[in-house]
């Protein structure tokens, strides 16, 4: 089988997609592309051209469903769509119904059902990385850490936000990464934006290695994730293996992975300032909090491994049935926070 790979180029940098590219690599040949909606349509015009010319046996479109758009007059039934949820929710139902002759596979519960809805062609799957080695990770509460990559220099999840739910989780030290996936145009501005008598903090703006990186990432207790909404949330999934207490806003892919107060923890991304669901937690609930969350990527790694010949088989379109489980997490957080809320409001 000959396929064709078109990737998001943001993705190649990081190697996010690389296990999806692997799978493929299993099924048949594959020719990889990559394309970024940030640059402008005519960059693209070379890829339409080699594809509206090529005789693959299918298109996978990795978060590049713009470039799937242009092609749904040729052969839609060789075209598999894999939008993030990241990209993918600000999209009308209209936009998503143009594909009603392709296949998806949608890593978002949330936007697997959207698509449902709409009468797509849609298989979900729940992703879990490799946890690796079982460390256990020792927690002193009077000394909490936490770590944040500020990726959206000025946006509503930035670190003066940051360091009030610290302030409200007992952290007492915050290392902040100061790298936006944008340029920033007032870095004295930014730097001053950070101040805090509450929460000290330490700062970085560059690292030479991944594995640098990972040491001062995977140290502390405390993983606040980068951004509102995620397509599957990588970072998010290796601070849980980590044993890392993840704080995330209540919003896809975070809320499908982590359960509030069990194995991580959630808040409303609306709130002003420090959300109710975030109060201070005791050493035993901590240390519960991280162990759940190792398990959490353990378990779901055995589950992933499981589903993936129902992967290959939806990508080959051999014909066969398959049944899975709906792993998310999201209704039973729909659950602990209602609970929580009551408890906050009698208290």
């Amino acid at each position: 089988m000959k396929i064709c790979f078109i990737g998001h180029k943001f993705h190649a940098k990081t190697g996010s997609s690389a296990f999806f590219r692997k799978i493929l690599s299993e099924i048949g040949d594959v020719t990889e592309l990559h394309s970024s909606p940030d640059e402008h349509p005519l960059m693209d015009d070379e890829i339409m051209r080699g594809l509206l010319s090529s005789d693959f046996d299918r298109y996978v479109f990795w978060q590049t469903e713009y470039i799937a758009e242009r092609l749904l007059c040729s052969e839609p039934g060789k075209m598999i769509i894999i939008p993030m949820f990241d990209g993918a929710w600000g999209r009308s139902d209209d936009y998503w119904r143009k594909f009603a002759r392709c296949r998806f596979i949608s890593f978002s519960r949330s936007h697997h059902e959207t698509l449902q809805r709409l009468d797509c062609k849609s298989s979900y799957f729940q992703y879990f990385p490799d946890p690796g080695l079982e460390t256990q990770r020792p927690i002193d509460t009077s000394d909490l850490d936490g770590f944040f990559w500020e990726r959206r220099a000025g946006k509503h999840l930035s670190t003066p936000l940051v360091v009030k739910m610290a302030h409200a989780l007992g952290i007492r030290r915050l290392h902040v990464h100061l790298a936006s996936d944008f340029a920033h145009a007032n870095e004295a501005l930014r730097y001053a934006s950070c101040a805090s008598d509450r929460v000290e903090l330490t700062f970085s703006k560059w690292f030479e290695s991944r594995d640098e990186y990972e040491r001062v990432a995977h140290q502390p207790l405390f993983y606040f994730a980068p951004r509102e909404r995620e397509g599957i949330g990588m970072a998010v999934l290796e601070a849980m293996a980590q044993g890392q207490i993840v704080v995330a806003p209540d919003m896809p892919t975070m809320n499908e992975y982590v359960a509030h107060r069990c194995s991580g923890l959630l808040y409303d991304s609306e709130d002003s300032g420090p959300s109710p669901a975030l109060a201070r937690l005791t050493g035993e609930e901590l240390a519960q909090l991280s162990s759940e969350a190792r398990r959490k990527v353990a378990a779901g790694r055995q589950d992933w491994l499981r589903d993936v010949d129902r992967l290959k088989s939806i990508i080959a379109d051999d014909g066969k049935r398959w049944s899975t489980l709906d792993v998310s997490a999201h209704f039973a957080n729909q659950i602990r926070l209602s609970a929580h809320g009551r408890v906050h409001n009698h208290g």
